[in-house]
């Protein structure tokens, strides 16, 4: 089965990281964060990050199509419903963990 819809759990470098390449495959990807300033940053940052690929030719198609699959969710719930995949890049804190995947 072809993965269509990603979610990323966790906003930092990594999971913003992880939310290009899975838009840039051409993937649909909710992410989440559960720190709303992680969230709310995730969007320009990503942006920011997929002009700089932009700059050295490294997309091939335009930044807004790749920017425009990523769409940033509130909750944990949001994010993840009608997923296919989910991607999970919260801090390497084991109590941390257990509650998300509890």
């Amino acid at each position: 089965m072809q993965t269509e819809r990603t979610a990323v759990i966790g906003a930092g470098r990594i999971g913003r990281a992880w939310a290009i390449v899975f838009a840039r495959s051409g993937f649909e990807v909710t992410i989440h964060d559960a720190a709303a300033h992680m969230l709310e940053g995730a969007l320009p940052a990503i942006r920011e990050s997929v002009e700089d690929l932009a700059s050295f030719d490294l997309l091939d198609e335009p930044v807004d199509t790749v920017v425009a699959r990523i769409t940033a969710c509130e909750t944990l719930a949001e994010a993840v419903a009608d997923v296919d995949l989910v991607q999970e890049n919260i801090a390497e804190v084991v109590d941390a963990k257990r509650e998300l995947f509890a």
